[in-house]
């Protein structure tokens, strides 16, 4: 629901009730006939707005609901938790994801992240960091990607495109990973709305037989 709807519905159930308690002062003074006409009539008038009110509340509800499922994050095989043995050859160790579009959205950037729980915590980026990301579902070409410094990845397209619903983006990360590792891997980007959306899966590095600090 829009500032100027909230505005608007605010604004006539004042005046109503202002209306009603002026019915009110003149009633005590004296009761017509027509009184009682016009205070159900105020009466029905108030209900009515206030029954506008509370549809455009409840579809404003249903929208934030749904936006708030825009984005879903899984691994290339479909789970949202996923363990890697660490290369003891290299520390640069790839992992394939896809964010299915749940709303129509325009996308424009994202942040990848690795966080220390599923609310956040930030993880240094000595341990672990996300060094480069490539689109392999070939929805678009002209992806870049630059590293924060933070151990997390801003990508952007230099064309913003309509993402439909059901519409599926996969990507391939690049991540450096000095030891063993357990957390969560986060993607950041904004709904239809431009509010911020965050999903985040498990991601596990360990020693071969080990286990991930």
């Amino acid at each position: 629901m829009s500032r100027y709807s909230r505005f608007s519905i605010v604004l006539r159930l004042l005046v109503v009730l202002l209306i009603m308690l002026d019915t009110l002062r003149r009633m005590a003074e004296g009761i017509r006939p027509i009184d009682w006409w016009m205070l159900a009539s105020e009466a029905l008038v108030l209900l009515v707005i206030a029954g506008e009110a509370g549809i455009a509340m409840w579809c404003w509800w249903r929208r934030l609901s749904r936006l708030a499922n825009t984005f879903h994050l899984t691994f290339d095989d479909g789970t949202q938790s996923k363990t890697i043995p660490l290369n003891p050859s290299t520390n640069i160790h790839e992992v394939a994801v896809e964010i299915l579009v749940s709303e129509t959205t325009e996308m424009h950037s994202f942040t990848f992240r690795c966080s220390a729980t599923a609310k956040g915590g930030a993880v240094s980026p000595r341990v672990v960091s996300i060094q480069g990301v490539r689109d392999i579902s070939r929805i678009r070409r002209s992806l870049s990607d630059a590293i924060d410094y933070k151990g997390g990845l801003l990508g952007n397209w230099t064309a913003g495109r309509f993402m439909d619903t059901g519409e599926k983006m996969s990507l391939l990360l690049s991540l450096n990973v000095a030891e063993p590792w357990a957390g969560f891997l986060s993607f950041q980007s904004y709904d239809a709305d431009h509010h911020v959306r965050v999903e985040r899966c498990q991601l596990s590095f360990i020693q071969d037989g080990g286990v991930a600090c």
